[in-house]
């Protein structure tokens, strides 16, 4: 790979590790920030950025600054020109975000044949410390999936539903759960197919959070099962 230097530089022959800047490349990205509290509830940031430029991004080590400030290092796989790649920005540490215990109440239902109800609530609280707001944040969770027949699981909070399985008119369900905050089914891999949405259970609410203010989120779901079976960890 072979790049045009502008000027004349001289690189003394001591053997020493040396370092030029060949350009300087402002790309266009877009900076993601979300959270998977259950597993982690630091805020994690990263960039999705294009290659706008003419140049190969060479393989080899980076350093990543935010705001003029080293976060991390990464390691870059050689990137073409109009290619976009992902880059990890480090931790968001004015997002603070509490896991709340998770509460669950048990109830019967059935005349003849009894069914056994538990109602099951996960609250979690999302504090922005920082001086202005986030307009979007990624706050990751999910709910058991049945693997039983007898056993039914059933999505209360927030309300949304499965998407259609219809392949002319699929449209990926998202509810609007108050201001400033939404909901819909994670697609984990970036797939776009949306009839599997749900399927494994997972969801994202997408929240903006004012300046110095909390935002808090319940997931809530049922699960039913017949009055002499036996559930642990609920």
């Amino acid at each position: 790979m072979a790049y045009r230097l502008p000027g004349l530089v001289s690189i003394p022959s001591d053997g020493e590790t040396r370092t030029f800047t060949i350009k300087e490349l402002e790309l266009p990205s877009k900076l993601t920030r979300f959270a998977i509290p259950r597993v982690d509830t630091r805020t994690h940031m990263t960039a999705k950025i294009v290659n706008a430029s003419e140049y190969t991004l060479l393989p080899g080590k980076a350093s990543v600054y935010v705001d003029g400030t080293f976060t991390s290092t990464m390691n870059m796989f050689l990137v073409s020109p109009d290619e976009t790649f992902n880059c990890p920005l480090g931790l968001d540490q004015a997002i603070r975000i509490v896991y709340h215990p998770r509460e669950s109440k048990a109830s019967k239902s059935g005349f003849y044949t009894k069914t056994s109800n538990t109602l099951v609530s996960q609250r979690v609280t999302v504090h922005n410390t920082r001086l202005r707001s986030v307009p979007e944040l990624n706050i990751i969770d999910q709910i058991p999936v049945a693997e039983d027949s007898q056993i039914a699981v059933t999505l209360k909070k927030p309300a949304l539903a499965l998407p259609s399985q219809d392949p002319v008119n699929q449209i990926e369900p998202i509810v609007r759960v108050e201001e400033g905050v939404s909901a819909c089914w994670y697609d984990a891999e970036d797939s776009g197919n949306i009839a599997a949405l749900g399927k494994d259970g997972k969801l994202k609410w997408v929240c903006s959070v004012p300046a110095q203010q909390k935002v808090n989120l319940v997931l809530q779901w049922e699960v039913s099962v017949p009055s002499e079976a036996t559930i642990l960890g609920l």
